[in-house]
């Protein structure tokens, strides 16, 4: 049985019919501790969030709707967000990957639907390669490039499209006493500023919530030792064999959707793409319902 602090909590309008389930707290997981959310019913996703080192909660409301036929399951990764910090031994990507599939094993399937965003998608398409037969499908919306060189080239494209305004408001922030306090309000502050090239209109990103706990600069600086397994990637020739139906989902401002969202649809046998109209890097923000439409209506099939 698995360990779990459970919460549960009665999520139903009137008149939408029976409660999905809401289940959150600190499990027992691969031999540390993870803080997990699951609701709805149905067969079990797994939601990997991005950053590294943000947390699960920018993913609600906006992925709610897929509950009424999908079990979610959603987690803060070692050393983000609600995930204790004190009971992670370590860090690595095989420690990750390996997290993700006791995950898996948790919900007492075989084969799992996968949805990762940003860096998500980055530990979802690894994932993939180290565990190709234990995915059921796999939604890579927005992630970051297939190979090193093409995520500098869309990080380059990104940075081009700051604005003057937006560097000194950068640079301000962090010479504020706050920032080198690491506070979280300043952090949040901070984060909103670079993510407004992220977005199609900045008006929309008040449906943006993050969480930064006020340890993240330990968390920060304990999960730098995982980027020396980063300095030179590229998983497109090993996704070439990977068989599971694969959706690509991208906002179509978003540099990715021209870099790399074509090289991994070249390199991936079985996947198919969507272009969120008037979206960036956080279509399912956006644009929710054709978001919802795009993924929802993949996964119902598979």
């Amino acid at each position: 049985m698995r360990s779990l602090v459970v919460l549960v909590l009665a999520l139903a309008a009137a008149g939408c019919g029976p409660a999905a389930s809401d289940e959150q707290g600190v499990r027992e997981v691969n031999g540390t501790q993870l803080f997990v959310r699951e609701m709805g019913s149905g067969a079990p996703v797994l939601v990997v969030h991005g950053g590294p080192l943000m947390e699960h909660g920018y993913f609600l409301p906006h992925l709610t709707p897929l509950a009424d036929d999908f079990r979610l399951v959603f987690y803060d990764q070692r050393m983000s967000g609600r995930t204790p910090v004190d009971s992670v031994g370590g860090v690595s990507m095989a420690l990750l990957l390996q997290d993700m599939d006791a995950l898996r094993a948790d919900e007492g399937v075989e084969q799992i639907h996968v949805i990762g965003h940003s860096w998500g998608g980055h530990l979802a398409m690894r994932y993939a390669m180290a565990y190709p037969e234990r995915l059921r499908s796999l939604v890579l919306s927005n992630p970051m490039a297939g190979s090193r060189v093409l995520w500098m080239e869309e990080e380059a494209e990104l940075a081009a499209r700051a604005s003057d305004a937006d560097r000194a408001e950068r640079q301000a922030i962090m010479a504020t006493p706050a920032f080198s306090r690491f506070d979280p309000a300043a952090i949040d502050q901070l984060m909103r500023v670079s993510f407004r090239v992220q977005f199609a209109d900045t008006a929309r990103m008040h449906g943006l919530s993050m969480y930064f706990p006020d340890d993240y600069a330990d968390r920060s600086s304990r999960f730098g030792a995982l980027f020396a397994e980063m300095m030179a990637y590229d998983f497109h020739d090993a996704l070439g064999s990977f068989e599971a139906p694969t959706l690509l989902v991208y906002g179509e401002e978003e540099p990715a959707a021209t870099i790399g969202g074509v090289a991994l649809l070249e390199a991936l046998p079985n996947a198919e793409i969507v272009l969120v109209p008037d979206a960036g890097h956080f279509p399912f923000i956006e644009q929710p319902d054709e978001w919802l439409e795009a993924v929802g209506g993949f996964l119902k099939v598979r």
